[in-house]
């Protein structure tokens, strides 16, 4: 998966992750995700560059959960961490394995 230049804004909670559908995947099928902007897991290969996460309302998850992703490299991230009110650029992330990580 490759994301470039791109942005998200979350308007708030939703539901339960759902999973195994027999159509194509759509935001709204999953429900709540452990993430307010990106969430992935069971992927081969994660490359973001130049992306910018912030929320609406009052949010306690991460911006970003990777779980059982190979491959993980990110650069020039900027994500409004819970409780705060501003963004920050987070630190480039290289891993050749993420069991379950955040930011």
């Amino acid at each position: 998966m490759r994301r470039a230049h791109c942005r998200a804004r979350d308007r708030g909670p939703t539901g339960r992750i759902k999973f195994g559908t027999e159509s194509y995947p759509e935001p709204d099928m999953f429900g709540r995700l452990p993430a307010y902007a990106l969430f992935a897991r069971h992927l081969i290969g994660f490359d973001m560059r130049d992306a910018d996460f912030s929320y609406e309302k009052e949010e306690a998850r991460p911006a970003v959960q990777l779980r059982d992703v190979v491959r993980v490299d990110t650069e020039n991230i900027r994500a409004q961490k819970p409780g705060a009110d501003a963004r920050e650029l987070l630190k480039p992330i290289h891993l050749a394995k993420a069991e379950k990580e955040t930011f």
